[in-house]
């Protein structure tokens, strides 16, 4: 029913929207094998299975100790990741208890699919902020699928149950306080507040929604002018977001304030996390980054077309607003766009005033990308405005012109998506291959060695072969979404008494010595090289 009143009117919408997310969860359906197993994962689901641990203790104590591993399964008290947020990872260990899967090949592809199954949901919502907004559906759908075809989204839509799916419920949380604003109820009030609640409890910097519904509350309030009505709003709001998050956190259930607090301190200087980052040709502090890092690694890894349409958007947003402030924020869109500007702005500013851990690129804050796409319809709209409107020919054809290079930019990241699949984590818009080895991070979550240890197995007809890597993490990981027959075939090693070393050069930009034998692979995206297989002899 929610959905269903923001489809549009004409017959050609009611088709086209449809039609659009039925393909892309067909899609999804399709390409949710093809991934590997990315670096935290198997902590993520061990996450999950603690705190399933914590709860069947609560409620059947006799039937938790009788279930299979149970004493492998730590205890939540003494656990390192106890103060992560589980609203994924325990649903998730839950179903995969229920439906009886055991094979690892199985759970992860099971797992990934669940991902793309939210991470799609996401998209659906912000197909609705869009409308919300803009009221043009063709404007809404071309923004999800500009978040759909940016590459490193897209690949981690299937594996990322942090930074993928943070997005995801964040911009979902943000379409129930757009949808709120625009008709104020109770159940709207309840509904934003079980969206806030989830967020906070799947990663615990979804608090700033806090801030941004206060916000919208207050803009709602300049609008209305019913203090009486929007401060019950806020109280039930807030009530019932706490409600949810201790529900969905079982780490906060015996102490959720001091635990909370814990939790949200240890996320902004997150103490287990790398201590230094590949970044511009240098190693560089993880704890005391350079102000410029957050906004060069959108750049270098933002489709170009799409960065130019933000600049044009963020530069009619700003002349829209320059000229008539007090009118723009007494209006519903002018509110959105608040909102907007401050899911952009804000979480970048505090990252940089705060002085906040940051690692592996600028993925913490994959979250604020949906606000950078909204800015960036407002250049599109502001382009087919000047086309209708302009009274002269050639300022006519000026715009058009614009428009059809947007339009053919953005089909370089839908090419790459295609030719690069499934490495689209690598994607980079800017910046040579031969710079961007040198200088900072590829394969961080370590997805390629999957295609590292099928290129060992198809090359190599012994019958078990041993395979070596940095760490042992990689190869572990990746060698639990290969079918088992596969899995048999590798013998983990370490030292020079393996046969194969493999290496995706994360914290080793440089070329390997002749001590590690001949390389007999290399996996390149777009020229770039991402991962190596090495044969001692």
């Amino acid at each position: 029913m929610l959905f269903r009143s923001l489809l549009p009117a004409s017959r050609l919408g009611r088709l086209l929207v449809p039609a659009f997310f039925l393909g892309l969860l067909l899609l999804g359906l399709a390409l949710h094998r093809d991934y590997g197993v990315s670096w935290d994962e198997p902590v993520d689901r061990l996450n999950g299975n603690v705190n399933a641990k914590y709860i069947a203790e609560r409620i059947a104590p006799e039937l938790a100790r009788r279930q299979e591993n149970y004493h492998l399964i730590p205890e939540l008290a003494t656990y390192p990741d106890q103060d992560h947020g589980v609203v994924f990872e325990l649903p998730s260990a839950l179903v995969l208890k229920a439906l009886g899967i055991q094979d690892s090949q199985q759970a992860y592809h099971a797992r990934h699919l669940m991902i793309f199954l939210l991470y799609w949901l996401g998209l659906l919502a912000f197909y609705g902020l869009a409308q919300l907004r803009f009221r043009d559906w063709r404007l809404a759908l071309l923004g999800t699928a500009v978040l759909l075809c940016t590459p490193r989204l897209f690949a981690d839509a299937f594996y990322n149950a942090k930074d993928g799916l943070f997005l995801a419920f964040f911009t979902t949380a943000m379409f129930t306080l757009a949808y709120l604003l625009r008709r104020p109820s109770w159940g709207r009030v309840i509904g934003h507040g079980i969206a806030t609640g989830v967020t906070i409890a799947l990663r615990v910097n979804g608090v700033l929604l806090v801030p941004l519904t206060l916000l919208g509350l207050g803009l709602a309030l300049y609008r209305r002018r019913n203090p009486r009505a929007t401060g019950n709003s806020a109280v039930a709001w807030l009530l019932t977001a706490a409600a949810v998050t201790m529900l969905f956190w079982p780490y906060l259930w015996e102490q959720p304030v001091t635990h909370f607090l814990q939790a949200f301190q240890n996320f902004s200087r997150f103490p287990r996390g790398a201590t230094s980052v590949l970044y511009g040709g240098g190693w560089v502090s993880a704890l005391n980054l350079p102000w410029h890092y957050v906004p060069w690694w959108m750049l270098i890894t933002t489709p170009l077309a799409y960065t130019v349409g933000f600049i044009l958007g963020a530069v009619c947003w700003l002349g829209r607003y320059a000229t008539r402030l007090p009118r723009v924020l007494g209006t519903y869109a002018g509110t959105l766009d608040v909102l907007t500007g401050a899911w952009l702005l804000g979480p970048p500013v505090a990252v940089i005033v705060f002085n906040s851990v940051l690692y592996d690129g600028w993925r913490h804050l994959y979250f604020i990308f949906p606000a950078f796409v909204l800015a960036g319809l407002h250049g599109v709209q502001a382009l087919l405005r000047w086309r209708r409107q302009w009274q002269r020919p050639a300022l006519r054809r000026v715009a058009a012109g614009v428009a059809a290079l947007l339009l053919l930019g953005a089909l370089e990241p839908l090419w790459r998506l295609v030719r690069d699949h499934p490495h689209q984590q690598v994607y980079f818009s800017l910046l040579s291959p031969a710079t961007i080895e040198r200088g900072y991070e590829r394969d961080y979550w370590a997805l390629s060695y999957r295609a590292g240890l099928e290129w060992v197995l198809q090359h190599d007809s012994a019958a078990q072969v041993t395979v070596a890597s940095y760490r042992p993490e990689p190869v572990y990981n990746n060698l639990q979404i290969l079918a088992p027959a596969q899995r048999q075939r590798i013998v983990r090693a370490y030292g020079p008494e393996a046969k194969y070393f493999i290496s995706n050069y994360r914290w080793h930009p440089e070329t390997y010595a002749d001590s590690m034998g001949r390389e007999v692979y290399v996996l390149r995206v777009n020229g770039l090289k991402v991962l190596s297989v090495f044969r001692r002899p």
